[in-house]
């Protein structure tokens, strides 16, 4: 692998590359606290030990390799300008980023299928989608991301060092025929197919959810009749048609987000592949690539944040890691004030027996005295 590509004749000024190094500082800490807390609330609330929610969590897992294993060496180039890291260190970052990335982009794929399914046909979905099939399918995606990365560790493809973001990946555009070939198969198999699934998954839930609210609404004004009131078929159908509403706009902003983070980067990889230039815009290039991290860091606030059993279990978890001292003050105040409530009552219940006694005593010897 050559690290001595020619040198790109752009070079940002102190103030661009300042706020580039800050911003991804940003997407870094975005992304090591907010994928960690998505599987530490799928680890304790056990309403969350569903197959949608395991592929959210090796979704995490994913964009969490992306957090550790990317972009503190993308800081670290950017702000030298140059990779300094050797020959080594490079090729295994690549590996790293390959397989960070082809996992996140096939959990995607894998998450909108099983949200389709879930909604199109709910009854056969829960009873294929066993956790058996559930591990089997994320042990498949990172089989497949692992394959498709290490490919260049066995001289199938190669290591690109590229001079524009100062990063180490796969060449997707080699001279060679067999690099060729490895670079049209994993654009294939890696990101194309991948990427149209999912688009094609979230188009044809809409379209499912859509006709299940208009066939939901047909069904209730035909069963109820005009009789009924429009004002009051309006208040009684009104919750379904939000939820379903709630449910397009997320789908809506899962398929904007991942479009405008990914496309700038597909552009910038197809242009060089179809117009044979080693060199891209350096605006473009480095675009490109930080916009494909934020994604790593939205992909839990859209995933997650929104469902409202996420924020029961996040509500869940955090009151879980209270601090101990806090738990243990908590915990013997409320142990007595229940021993207070407790003793409150025993003396409640006494006094009402005890007059309750009295009152039988007095009944009883006025009855004697008038015999």
């Amino acid at each position: 692998m050559n690290l001595t590509n020619p040198v790109n004749s752009y070079e940002p000024n102190v103030s661009e590359k300042t706020f580039h190094v800050f911003y991804l500082v940003i997407i870094t800490l975005a992304i090591i606290i907010g994928n960690p807390t998505v599987l530490l609330v799928i680890r304790l609330d056990h309403r969350l030990h569903s197959p949608t929610f395991y592929f959210l969590g090796n979704l995490a897992v994913a964009d969490l390799l992306v957090g550790v294993g990317y972009v503190p060496f993308y800081i670290v180039s950017v702000f030298n300008q140059a990779w300094v890291l050797g020959s080594t260190l490079c090729r295994a970052h690549a590996f790293v980023v390959s397989t960070s990335f082809n996992a996140s982009i096939m959990t995607l794929c894998v998450v909108s299928v099983d949200r389709f399914l879930d909604i199109s046909d709910p009854l056969r979905y829960y009873g294929r989608m066993t956790q058996k099939k559930t591990k089997m399918l994320i042990a498949f995606i990172w089989l497949h991301s692992i394959f498709w990365a290490s490919c260049p560790l066995w001289n199938w493809g190669e290591t690109l060092f590229d001079v524009t973001t100062h990063t180490c990946r796969p060449n997707f555009a080699p001279i060679e025929t067999p690099g060729k070939v490895y670079g049209i198969l994993l654009a294939i198999f890696g990101f194309a197919i991948p990427v149209i699934v999912t688009i094609y998954s979230y188009f044809r839930m809409f379209r499912v959810a859509e006709d299940q609210s208009k066939k939901i609404a047909k069904d209730f004004s035909m069963s109820h009749g005009a009789s009924s009131g429009t004002e009051d078929t309006g208040k009684r159908t009104s919750p379904r048609p939000a939820r379903d509403k709630k449910a397009h706009k997320t789908i809506l902003i899962i398929i904007g987000a991942f479009c405008f983070c990914w496309l700038p980067y597909t552009f910038g990889t197809s242009w060089k592949i179809l117009t044979g230039q080693t060199l891209a815009p350096y605006w473009l290039a480095n675009l490109g690539l930080t916009l494909a991290l934020t994604n790593s860091f939205i992909n839990p606030i859209v995933y997650t944040i929104r469902d409202r059993r996420f924020r029961r279990g996040l509500q869940k978890a955090l009151c879980s890691r209270r601090n101990p001292w806090e738990n243990g003050i908590h915990s013997r105040n409320e142990t007595h004030s229940n021993l207070a409530l407790t003793q409150r009552v025993d003396q409640t219940l006494s006094t009402t027996s005890k007059t309750a006694v009295q009152k039988d005593s007095r009944r009883e010897k006025s009855m004697v005295e008038t015999r």
